[in-house]
């Protein structure tokens, strides 16, 4: 088992409510100088949960974090000679984030026991990155889905459909 540090990249759009959802994850240990991550890049249902944000510009942040930590990941790779050491998580999301009075934050400093670092990303991500996961309740359907999705194909086999008409019922 190694030890790990990790922190959780969250949005906050609302800082009163303290409501957030987790975004990110950046596992890193120091021992081997070994960065990992994962960055949500779809946030389609953030703006179902929080109508108010800008998911555009959330968007480009998160990407915008992706792409340095990327950077940051190849850099540490390509010190061969340990020139550059890093002693914690916190000292890359700075490097990768600059802290502000945004919506994003890192948490504070975490840490696991895991058997690799690719594992643990794995893990806090399903078990921390739910927002991929929300979806609109899927009982739901209007006549047009349930007609075209449905029925439609089964009365055009049959020639039925253009014995149809379409009706108002009060």
């Amino acid at each position: 088992m190694k030890k790990f540090q990790y922190q959780v990249l969250q949005f906050c759009p609302d800082k009163v409510t303290g409501e957030f959802l987790n975004v990110g994850i950046v596992v890193f240990d120091p021992t081997n100088q070994n960065l990992a991550y994962r960055i949500l890049h779809k946030v389609g249902s953030i703006g179902q949960l929080f109508e108010q944000a800008n998911t555009r510009y959330l968007i480009k942040q998160l990407n915008t974090i992706h792409t340095t930590l990327n950077k940051i990941k190849n850099a540490i790779e390509r010190d061969k000679l340990g020139m550059n050491v890093f002693k914690s998580v916190d000292e890359l999301t700075r490097k990768a984030f600059v802290r502000d009075d945004s919506a994003l934050l890192f948490s504070d400093i975490r840490h696991s026991l895991d058997i690799s670092i690719d594992h643990l990303v794995d893990y806090l991500g399903e078990r921390m990155l739910t927002v991929g996961k929300i979806e609109i309740d899927q009982d739901i359907k209007s006549d047009k889905e349930v007609w075209t999705k449905m029925f439609k194909r089964y009365f055009d086999d049959r020639g039925i459909s253009p014995l149809l008409s379409p009706r108002t019922v009060k």
